[in-house]
């Protein structure tokens, strides 16, 4: 069924685009194929998680060291039932976004790079081979490029496009030097054979450990390789924006977990630099998203914020597992895989309901909207969900997941290890009270109020095709919150193959906290419930005796859209609080006069990393790279005594 899955998923992609001149037929191959390649997809992780063993695949491949080997054990099944259900829920909706959009309309090549992402994202997770895994890999950054450049006629596009080409394939480098090494070591790039000869000595651990960070930590979007996300998320499509932050990023997360199972062991320092890289990424992902006026842009430094927390419980379970601790380790892996699975259904139901949005007004502006819970209920309501879930709010799926990174942090603190622990916590804390402060604030600005824009108030829901889908992601995020108990199951059968253990043997490690989580939940459900029977009784009793009427604003009789809370004013005394950290730039123009007529305020948050730091540092080099080209060119004597140097160099180095 898996191998099915990857062949219908690809002969889909090249029979769309064979027929890309007749529209209709290549948007009814591609549905087709998409909806069958998942489903045969799943009916893999269905065998795999009903047999709870490891079913393994393989056959010759005439490429030296490779081998056409798959397998899908614990952790395999988990990511590949996470790609498979954003996959199918996003391409259902694309393809009525695609038709709702002038420019992909036209594309003809938006379908089939869809279907080939997909099958390349199968064919990563369940890949047993480095020069397989390597393959896959290189067609997931190529097809997941040129979705993003789909609509190149803006310059911010390419700009985007270009940025991500070279992010992915620095981190493709790193995985090929890091196989490389491995390979060396084991005589094999079999994942099997590399891991019956680990664990590796203490210093290649440090080198492993700078590589998968680059590999594997760009990939994901952890500080400060996370330059990529913030332009390629708001240029590309939105169904592909939810299949990227859902799951394209989560294959670095994947990456790591896969490692450390191949090593077995590591030392402590792993877990120092991911704990801190995780507070870093997540703290610093949420401030910045505090400060963006663009919804895509915020929800792309949402995604660094919640590889943050992800990030988190890695660096506590490589804790685990290097203080043998191994419920620690179970909690903080298990913590970490299932806040993937609940990262993409509550981050893709985001971004298909801001696409949703940008069609309805035509800008990404969050302070375009205004009123849109009335003029888009359906919209605004399932937005609503994602955006408590993303807060950690029971009961929705988000809050299982980190409190089960909090319990991990807690054993972490009873296992000796204080301070890590601190910081753990300390940074879960801050990240959900700014999550919510950001989300309040951009889900006020859109769908509270009254429409500040004229599209605005001619924006209307679209039709069931990209609705429907939508209400499943919601509908996900609703009952794993409430009913944590089958997501967790294949959470921990994930975290038992990360640790090198039986299934069976984890179950009781977790079963405290999944009763806990539960009963969370169904408390949070159970405020929801009452809260609604106290509305519905409100309604009743009052009905006939109060009309409703325009609020109250005063006194003052004509009031404006200009005069309620926009995002920048609601969100200016944290935005200001911070303000060093994010390195906002305002421009205004103060109103003069007793009768001013015109005034004028902008504000916009540069990135750290790329803008303060990166852009700066290449524009310098590339300076001092023009100097050394135009002196060289004056004298043949300095090219002579480059080439001397040089060889002296080498010479000494060999010697």
């Amino acid at each position: 069924m898996l191998i099915a899955s990857i062949s219908i998923l690809l002969a889909g992609a090249l029979v769309s685009a064979s027929a890309a001149r007749r529209p209709k037929m290549a948007a009814a191959i591609s549905m087709l194929s998409l909806i069958m390649g998942c489903l045969s997809g799943l009916a893999a992780v269905v065998g795999s998680a009903a047999w709870g063993g490891s079913s393994k695949i393989a056959a010759g491949w005439p490429l030296p060291w490779a081998r056409l080997s798959m397998s899908l054990d614990g952790l395999s099944t988990f990511f590949l039932l996470t790609v498979l259900i954003v996959s199918l829920l996003s391409g259902i909706y694309g393809e009525a976004y695609i038709r709702r959009s002038e420019g992909l309309s036209k594309s003809k090549s938006a379908r089939p790079l869809f279907l080939t992402l997909t099958a390349s994202l199968v064919a990563v997770v369940c890949a047993q081979n480095a020069i397989l895994f390597l393959f896959a890999w290189e067609l997931m950054a190529l097809a997941s490029f040129f979705l993003v450049i789909a609509e190149d006629e803006h310059p911010e596009v390419r700009r985007a496009g270009y940025l991500y080409f070279i992010c992915t394939h620095t981190a493709t480098l790193a995985l090929l030097i890091l196989f490389a090494i491995l390979g060396r070591a084991a005589g094999t790039l079999d994942f099997g054979g590399i891991r019956s000869v680990m664990p590796p000595s203490a210093g290649s651990s440090t080198l492993l450990l700078l590589l998968a960070l680059i590999g594997f930590g760009m990939k994901a979007g952890i500080t400060p390789f996370h330059i990529w996300l913030q332009e390629a998320h708001p240029a590309a499509p939105s169904h592909v924006s939810a299949v990227m932050s859902g799951i394209v990023i989560k294959i670095g997360i994947y990456g790591f977990l896969r490692l450390i199972w191949i090593l077995r062991s590591v030392p402590d320092i792993w877990a120092v630099v991911l704990v801190l890289a995780g507070a870093v990424s997540g703290v610093g992902g949420v401030l910045s998203a505090l400060a963006q006026h663009d919804l895509k842009r915020l929800l792309a430094y949402h995604s660094v914020e919640n590889i943050g927390i992800i990030t988190l419980g890695l660096g506590l379970g490589c804790l685990g597992l290097s203080h043998h601790k191994p419920e620690l380790a179970l909690l903080g892996f298990a913590g970490a895989i299932l806040h993937t699975l609940n990262h993409a259904l509550f981050k893709s139901l985001l971004f298909l309901g801001s696409g949703s949005f940008y069609q309805a007004l035509g800008t990404r502006e969050i302070e375009a909207g205004g009123g849109l819970l009335k003029l888009m209920p359906w919209t605004s309501a399932l937005s609503l969900i994602g955006a408590a879930a993303i807060s950690g709010i029971p009961p929705f799926n988000g809050f299982v997941s980190e409190w089960l990174v909090y319990m991990a942090s807690s054993s972490a603190m009873r296992a000796g290890e204080a301070r890590l622990a601190a910081v753990s916590i300390g940074g879960l804390a801050l990240i959900g009270g700014l999550a919510v402060a950001c989300f309040t604030k951009a889900y006020g600005a859109l769908c509270l109020g009254i429409p500040r824009t004229e599209a605005a108030k001619i924006a209307k829901d679209p039709g069931p095709a990209m609705t429907v889908p939508m209400a499943a992601l919601a509908a996900l995020c609703v009952f794993i919150g409430c009913w944590p108990g089958p997501a967790l199951s294949l959470a921990q059968q994930a975290a038992a193959a990360v640790c090198g253990m039986p299934p069976d043997a984890a179950r009781p490690a977790l079963a405290g906290f999944l009763n806990d989580a539960r009963l969370i939940g169904l408390a949070g459900a159970g405020v929801i419930v009452i809260g609604a029977l106290l509305a519905f009784a409100r309604s009743l009793l009052l009905g006939g005796r109060v009309t409703m009427g325009p609020t109250w604003a005063c006194g003052f009789t004509a009031p404006t859209a200009r005069m309620q809370y926009t995002a920048s004013s609601y969100s200016q005394p944290l935005t200001r609080a911070f303000a060093p950290v994010l390195g906002i730039r305002a421009r205004f123009h103060a109103p003069a006069g007793y009768w001013p007529t015109e005034s004028r305020f902008s504000s916009h948050a540069d990135d750290l990393v790329l803008d303060r730091l990166l852009i700066p540092a290449g524009s310098a080099t590339a300076g001092l790279l023009a100097w050394l080209k135009r002196r060289q060119r004056s004298r043949l004597q300095y090219s002579m005594l480059a080439v001397a140097l040089f060889l002296l160099a080498l010479l000494a180095w060999k010697l």
